[in-house]
C-alpha cells in the first residue's frame, strides 16, 4: 500500500474478538497538488513541472526534483544555481519552485602554486583532460567544480608517474567577480621529494633464473619509481 504512493502514513493495528483477531489499517491519504508555481526556467523545465498538479504531494519528490534543475544548470555553467521548493498544504498542496540561475561563470584565470618539478603548461594539459569539451578546465571555459576536481585527479596523476607519489594538492580556492562572471582558481601544489627504485630482485623463479627474469621487468636500479 505505501509503496503505491498515495499515502502519507498508514497503520496497521490488530484487535483480539471471537473469532481470533480483526486486522484495521489506518490510512492517511497524501493530498493532491492544486497548483504549481514556476519562476526562473525555460518554458520547456516549466512545462514538465506545472504537469505535476492533480498529482500526489510528496515534498522529498518536490525537493529531488528542484535539485535535479540546480544540478542541470550547473552543468550549463550557472555555477552558483539555487532552487528552492515551497510549499502550502491544507486539504490539497499549493507549489513553488523558485530557480535562481544567478551569472553564467567562465574561468578567468587558473594558478598553480608551489610547483617546480612540473611546468604550469604541464599541469594545465593535465587539468583539461578530464573535460569533455575543449573549452573546459581552462582560461574561457565554463567554471564546472566538479569538472574541476576530476581534472585534479590528472593533475595527480602526472606526478605519480613522475616518482612524486607524496604529493599533495589543495582542493581549488575561487573567487568570483560579480561583475565580469569570472573567476580565478588558485590550486596550491606540494610536490614532495621524487621517489626512485633501490633494489630490484626477483625469487623463486623457474630454474633459478632470477636474474634474467629481473632483466625482462626493465626495472633498474635508481630508476624513476
Amino acid at each position: 500500500l505505501y509503496a503505491l504512493e498515495i499515502f502519507q502514513d498508514l497503520q496497521a493495528k490488530t484487535v483480539p474478538n471471537a473469532e481470533g483477531v480483526e486486522l484495521i489499517y489506518e490510512l492517511s491519504v497524501r493530498p493532491l497538488i492544486r497548483h504549481i508555481f514556476v519562476t526562473g526556467v525555460d518554458e520547456r523545465t516549466r512545462g514538465e513541472l506545472v504537469r505535476l498538479a492533480g498529482t500526489s504531494y510528496e515534498l522529498a519528490r518536490l525537493q529531488r526534483l528542484g535539485r535535479g534543475i540546480a544540478e542541470a544548470l550547473t552543468r550549463a555553467g550557472y555555477s552558483f544555481a539555487r532552487a528552492t521548493v515551497a510549499s502550502q498544504v491544507d486539504d490539497v498542496a499549493d507549489v513553488c519552485f523558485l530557480i535562481t540561475p544567478g551569472p553564467r561563470v567562465h574561468i578567468g584565470t587558473i594558478r598553480f602554486l608551489g610547483n617546480r618539478a612540473a611546468s604550469n603548461q604541464e599541469l594545465a594539459q593535465a587539468l583539461k583532460l578530464a573535460a569533455p569539451t575543449p573549452a573546459g578546465n581552462q582560461p574561457g571555459g565554463l567554471y564546472d567544480a566538479t569538472l574541476l576536481s576530476q581534472g585534479l585527479v590528472y593533475v595527480r596523476a602526472w606526478y605519480y608517474d613522475r616518482g612524486y607519489i607524496e604529493v599533495t594538492i589543495s582542493e581549488p580556492r575561487v573567487d568570483v567577480n560579480e561583475k565580469t562572471g569570472a573567476v580565478t582558481v588558485e590550486i596550491d601544489i606540494e610536490e614532495g621529494p621524487m621517489f626512485r627504485l633501490g633494489n630490484v630482485s626477483v625469487a623463486d623463479a623457474p630454474g633459478g633464473q632470477n636474474e634474467a627474469y629481473r632483466r625482462l621487468l626493465l626495472l633498474e636500479r635508481r630508476a624513476v619509481f
